[in-house]
């Protein structure tokens, strides 16, 4: 069974959410259709309710998952140094004109 791009699969550390490849069309997502973080805004399933909001796809080609994060991250420090994500916000939504933060390249 394919995960369809408006389930929620889960979420990225600046709390928006994660999902599946397959639009609602049959056809199925590529990087070439996403943003640089490897994003887009659609309807998605969000706490129950159809809303059009901005979330990250799971594709099947490079980079497959999330490339840099479109908002500040969520997380706060926890103990032993490690950063996790403290709660899924209500209704996230990155600052206006908030510069992206791309991640490394991966190691080859």
């Amino acid at each position: 069974k394919s995960i369809l791009a408006s389930d929620v699969i889960g979420y990225g550390l600046d709390g928006f959410g994660i999902t599946g490849p397959k639009k609602a069309d049959g056809s199925y997502y590529t990087s070439a259709d996403l943003d640089e973080c490897h994003g887009t805004t659609s309807t998605i399933s969000w706490d129950g309710k159809t809303v059009s909001m901005y979330h990250y796809v799971m594709t099947a080609d490079f980079p497959y998952s999330i490339g840099c994060f479109k908002a500040k991250s969520i997380s706060s420090a926890q103990p032993g140094g490690s950063s996790l994500p403290s709660s899924r916000p209500q209704s996230p939504m990155p600052p206006p004109n908030s510069k992206v933060s791309p991640l490394p390249p991966p190691p080859r």
